[in-house]
């Protein structure tokens, strides 16, 4: 594909490419697309296992999120009351 697409842009003179060097390009161009989306497909999705410290730490961010969800309800500016309370509760 590089190859071919380098012998287009070498073949345009003055930076002004005939009407069968942009259909070229832009063949090339669709071609490249449906390698890519073809390609999104069949790749494997990495997920990282959980680290050493996550789960201390998502422990304590959860707790201080729901702490904080207890402050803002207790103030009056909290959106729904039944989510902060299951969350405090787990």
């Amino acid at each position: 594909m590089d190859d071919m697409l380098d012998a287009i842009i070498d073949a345009i003179i003055h930076d002004r490419p005939t009407a069968e060097q942009n259909a070229k390009m832009e063949a090339l161009d669709r071609q490249m697309i449906e390698l890519q989306t073809c390609a999104d497909r069949q790749c494997r999705k990495v997920i990282k296992p959980d680290m050493e410290f996550s789960g201390p730490v998502k422990l304590w961010h959860e707790r201080v999120q729901a702490y904080k969800a207890l402050i803002r309800w207790k103030t009056g500016n909290s959106c729904n009351s039944s989510n902060i309370i299951r969350t405090a509760l787990r």
